[in-house]
């Protein structure tokens, strides 16, 4: 047997998360996971600091207020994207569960979010990345395969910049170029 997740006949769950397409669905997975790259990213460039006096430089990361300024935006950033993402997810399901059903404005702004988010946070992941200056390019430390890993997560689908597109067209009223982006 063959189920089909969007095809509601099909669903043996009837909770709201089975209301969500699987598109939806697979959009958060892949914001959630590259929000957990960044995150991470940020933690190693944090570590890093505390020990790396750059080449050629008098004092520390961790002592230079460039580097500061520049740690404190991109944490910054992050959290704005976390709560973004994070308060979408929860109105949409708050509004699937009341009502049983998800509209298309509440899919509209799940991919919204869920875009958006992959975009930002593969943004402030090749940020640190170039933060950590030299030492980010080895295979044996984190910041290497964390980039290789967002850079792959960002090639799917969910992170196509058409989605913006066809998102502005909704915003606009006017028809996306296609609906099976939602």
């Amino acid at each position: 047997d063959v189920i089909d997740r969007d095809n509601p006949a099909a669903l043996f769950e009837h909770g709201p998360l089975y209301k969500f397409p699987t598109t939806v669905v697979y959009g958060y997975g892949f914001a959630a996971l590259q929000l957990g790259v960044a995150w991470a990213m940020l933690d190693a460039l944090r570590d890093l600091a505390m020990v790396k006096t750059p080449r050629g430089v008098t004092v520390s990361l961790r002592e230079n207020p460039v580097f500061q300024g520049q740690l404190a935006r991109l944490e910054a950033r992050r959290r704005a994207t976390r709560a973004y993402l994070f308060q979408t997810a929860d109105e949409t399901y708050r509004a699937v569960a009341a009502r049983g059903s998800i509209t298309l404005e509440e899919r509209a702004a799940s991919k919204l979010a869920t875009t958006h988010v992959i975009h930002e946070s593969v943004d402030i992941t090749v940020e640190a990345y170039r933060a950590a200056g030299s030492t980010a390019i080895f295979k044996d430390g984190p910041f290497e395969r964390r980039l290789r890993d967002a850079m792959t997560a960002s090639q799917q689908t969910q992170a196509r910049a058409q989605n913006f597109v066809n998102l502005g067209r909704l915003l606009l009223n006017l028809e996306p170029d296609s609906m099976t982006f939602l």
